[in-house]
């Protein structure tokens, strides 16, 4: 099931069914890589406001302010009971390579958050957009440590991806 049209995680909006969910073939769990999803819907949800997805290889430039959201945890919870937003800033691929040494980071993937700390992505916000512009570029997918100091969110790269959307929804 899939609650739309609330910021609540439990609450208000409606509760559509799903048709099915379809896994990148390429998922590599342990790694993260290729950490994506699609959610079909039994029927149109005629309300959804469509986001462009972020087509092309250019990436956005470092420091850029970007917005993620999700229902994960918080400094004061296990999880959020309404959907939180931040804006975190993108970082280069070699700075996020060098503290995520348990797992490497692909180039399938992409990284924002602060080298102090600070808002960021953390437990139960996977599968989240991360947001440039008004055009989402990332799907949040892990991080090695929730808004600590040098420890920054890595998301999937919707441009490495979007060939694979496009062959399964023609979107």
């Amino acid at each position: 099931m899939i609650r739309t049209g609330s910021s609540y995680h439990t609450r208000g909006g409606v509760v559509l069914p799903v048709e099915r969910f379809v896994l990148h073939p390429h998922f590599e769990y342990y790694y993260r890589d290729y950490d994506c999803a699609l959610i079909q819907l039994k029927q149109p949800f005629e309300a959804a406001i469509p986001v462009p997805l972020k087509s092309g290889r250019k990436r956005f430039r470092v420091g850029e302010s970007c917005t993620t959201m999700g229902w994960g945890r918080t400094a004061t919870s296990k999880t959020s009971r309404q959907m939180m937003t931040v804006k975190v800033p993108v970082v280069t691929i070699k700075t996020c390579s060098k503290v995520h040494l348990i797992m490497p980071v692909t180039k399938q993937m992409m990284c924002a958050g602060f080298a102090a700390g600070g808002p960021d992505i953390c437990e139960g916000d996977g599968g989240g957009p991360l947001m440039c512009r008004g055009v989402q570029v990332g799907i949040a997918s892990t991080t090695s440590g929730c808004g600590e100091a040098d420890k920054y969110g890595v998301y999937t790269d919707i441009t490495r991806v979007r060939m694979w959307i496009w062959n399964i929804t023609r979107i």
